[in-house]
């Protein structure tokens, strides 16, 4: 009897509801592989079921190739705007949990999606919303300004901006202040990533040590090297960050070509145990939510 009372209470317990943390529109999203690489959420396409990369370093929507047109029935908008950019329009899509609308996004016709994976969510999306990121619980929210202003009193947060549809959101280290570090759920590996120059003022280092931290990554099918090295001292929102890795890339600076102001990008590494609200409305935000 005790052994069945404990197996009772242990089922009672895994299959237990998750707190609403004051949401009602929770959607479940899964990590690409182990090593959380990259976060997945299901997205219907006319009606048929697929996946997204959710990717807010993306300002604009993605959808991966000729044959994604053909699986999922994406047509091309007439005229184009631009030339050298291929648009099409879907009729019917969904991703956070509404009723499905008409949608357009851009053709990447050298990618290979598929059945299974058809492109990329950016940023573009969230403008005028809140993207809620329950890291624990592997699921996410986007939410209408109302919504979000009945969370406000559960989201400790500061003023963000938006540039091209990225979120920059102050980083704060040593005393100073950077403002100019942007939302990546796209660079699921780097807790942060700068050019090198600030990479040594972050870190007190001229080189990487060679015991540091190294890895081999891909950007658009181009291969490069990254070197980290811990950064003391270093909060978000308001949040000490503890054991946090900046990188810099071994190639020319990436972040001062931007055709907006950047210095680097922060990832979803250092949220892991956090619920993170990145509000892209009118008064842009970045914070956690304290779940009642």
């Amino acid at each position: 009897m005790h052994t069945l009372a404990f197996l009772v209470l242990a089922t009672a317990h895994a299959s237990a509801p998750l707190p609403s943390c004051g949401i009602d529109t929770w959607v479940p999203f899964q990590w690409v592989d182990a090593k959380k690489s990259a976060l997945m959420v299901e997205a219907t396409v006319n009606g048929k079921k697929t996946q997204f990369q959710l990717d807010t370093g993306a300002d604009t929507s993605i959808l991966y190739g000729g044959r994604v047109a053909k699986i999922f029935g994406t047509e091309p908008v007439e005229p184009q705007e631009d030339p050298d950019e291929i648009w099409h329009s879907i009729a019917a899509f969904s991703f956070d949990g509404r009723p499905p609308h008409p949608q357009k996004m851009w053709m990447m016709e050298n990618m290979r999606g598929s059945r299974r994976f058809a492109g990329t969510l950016g940023s573009d999306l969230l403008i005028g919303r809140s993207l809620v990121i329950d890291y624990p619980n592997t699921r996410f929210a986007v939410l209408d300004p109302a919504q979000q202003a009945e969370l406000s009193q559960s989201v400790a947060s500061v003023p963000a901006e938006i540039r091209k549809n990225k979120l920059f959101v102050p980083v704060e280290s040593g005393g100073e202040t950077y403002p100019d570090v942007f939302f990546d759920t796209g660079s699921s590996r780097f807790d942060l990533w700068v050019d090198k120059g600030l990479w040594t003022v972050l870190t007190g280092l001229t080189e990487p040590a060679d015991d540091g931290p190294t890895f081999t990554g891909h950007s658009w099918g181009v291969r490069y090297l990254y070197y980290g090295a811990p950064a003391p001292d270093l909060s978000i929102a308001g949040e000490s960050l503890s054991n946090i890795m900046t990188y810099f890339r071994d190639a020319d600076p990436v972040f001062e070509s931007y055709p907006h102001p950047a210095v680097g990008l922060f990832g979803n590494r250092p949220f892991f145990e956090r619920i993170v609200v990145a509000d892209y409305g009118d008064t842009p935000s970045f914070g956690f939510l304290q779940c009642p």
